[in-house]
């Protein structure tokens, strides 16, 4: 192979093939997540809404929240946050947003929190906005509510728990012992979006709400 066609086409496979293994794969994450910080997904469309909803403004129909970890009172997480952005890069799932504005933050019904063990954005964050969790303490991003009507539980001959095996948080999710196997929400649930995120349905049947 002379020069020309190595950096044509043999270059091109060695990264193709690099890009297909496991540090390829963490590689191909990180460098999505350096994309969104610098063109956040969606962003332009709800930034008004996203601080709207932050600040407290009530009717606003989307859920944001602040990444896990976040200062309880948002005076306090804006005094030590500097909006550089760290947070957003750590989050291997993109699931953080923001920029100078609005700050970071997640809309699980949008893209879930996958609540890792390790918590990437909070040891991220060097000005403790994020502060880590106490021993078995998780985040809470709303409530997770089920439309009945959208469930395929509800439709004959179908059964489907699609979010009960993907919900990470123990006795989050029920499911009726009846023949309906309607799933319920108990007071577990983070509403992290995971089981938002892989309802079959259209449209879902799982919707994530501000906590009541």
């Amino acid at each position: 192979m002379n020069r020309r066609n190595f950096f044509n086409s043999g270059l091109k496979e060695i990264l193709h093939q690099f890009m297909l293994s496991p540090v390829g794969e963490v590689v191909s994450r990180q460098l999505q997540s350096f994309a969104n910080l610098l063109s956040p997904k969606d962003l332009n469309a709800y930034r008004k809404e996203a601080i709207a909803s932050i600040t407290g403004a009530k009717n606003e129909p989307a859920v944001f929240r602040r990444p896990p970890g976040s200062l309880a009172q948002e005076e306090e997480f804006n005094l030590a946050c500097t909006r550089c952005g760290d947070c957003i890069v750590a989050c291997p799932h993109l699931a953080i947003h923001g920029d100078e504005d609005t700050g970071p933050f997640i809309d699980p019904n949008k893209a879930a929190c996958h609540l890792c063990p390790d918590f990437p954005c909070i040891a991220s964050c060097q000005e403790g906005a994020l502060q880590a969790f106490e021993k078995f303490a998780l985040p809470s991003f709303g409530v997770a509510e089920l439309i009945v009507k959208n469930c395929n539980n509800t439709k004959q001959a179908l059964s489907c728990d699609a979010c009960y095996q993907v919900c990470p948080v123990s006795e989050a999710i029920i499911v009726a012992d009846d023949a309906s196997g309607i799933p319920e929400f108990t007071e577990n649930c983070t509403a992290c979006g995971l089981c938002r995120m892989v309802c079959p349905t259209i449209p879902v049947a799982i919707e994530i709400a501000c906590e009541k």
